[in-house]
């Protein structure tokens, strides 16, 4: 009897696991959501805490409510954003639910209420669609918000407007220095562009070119001068 015999097959041998190729970062500049992008949300953000408490400030004031809203802007945007605030005011008045209205001046007694007893009720100074109408368009954090950032747009246009450089020029029309200005000085924007024209108009003619002194007439007649001189010689010749 031959004894049977068994073949071990061999073990695989273990393969190692595929590596995953590391992913290619960015410059944080032109990163989707980078630095930019967030310095730009924390402004925002400052600017949505900042509408809040001015918002609960302007509700706390009287002139909140006995000064009348204005009827133009310089700024288009705002005439724009108060003429249709108005528009859909006047519509809406009406529908808007009174005890709504109730429910705030019981819950501001001292400054809403007081302002609204003093004011309409006792004094009849303002109208009721008149006090409501100055605080839905004063109070409106989401419209103090748009506020603040045309403020800010303002600002950043002024800073860059005075750190333009202005050009000094010498006698001869050259450039010499550079100055440039800065938040200390005391021109503002417009002060800055109408200097930076003006070093631009002092510029004055070289005056190593040679000007003559002789008037037109004497100029005239020395032009006679030279051509009876000359015309005998450009005379033709008799064959």
């Amino acid at each position: 009897t031959t004894a049977a015999t068994t073949t071990v097959a061999p073990k695989p041998k273990p393969v190692a696991a595929p590596v995953a190729p590391t992913p290619v970062k960015s410059p944080p500049r032109f990163r989707a959501g980078g630095g930019m992008v967030s310095a730009a949300k924390k402004k925002a953000n400052l600017l949505k805490q900042e509408a809040r408490p001015e918002a609960a400030r302007r509700r706390d004031d009287e002139a909140t409510y006995a000064k009348p809203l204005p009827k133009n802007s310089a700024d288009p945007e705002e005439q724009r954003e108060l003429s249709d605030f108005v528009f859909d005011f006047n519509r809406s008045f009406r529908k808007q639910n009174p005890e709504e209205r109730a429910s705030l001046l019981e819950q501001y007694p001292d400054t809403m209420g007081l302002y609204h007893q003093t004011l309409v009720v006792e004094s009849k100074r303002i109208s009721e669609k008149q006090f409501w109408e100055r605080y839905s368009y004063r109070c409106d954090e989401e419209r103090i918000l748009r506020e603040l950032q045309r403020e800010q747009r303002r600002r950043t246009l002024s800073q860059k407007i005075t750190k333009q450089k202005r050009l000094v020029y010498n006698e001869r029309g050259e450039v010499i220095a550079e100055s440039q200005g800065g938040d200390n000085d005391d021109d503002n924007a417009e002060a800055v562009v109408v200097d930076l024209a003006e070093s631009k108009v002092e510029k004055k003619a070289p005056t190593d070119i040679p000007v003559s002194t002789k008037s037109i007439k004497d100029r005239y007649h020395e032009q006679e001068t030279v051509v009876a001189a000359v015309a005998p010689a450009m005379k033709p010749r008799k064959k």
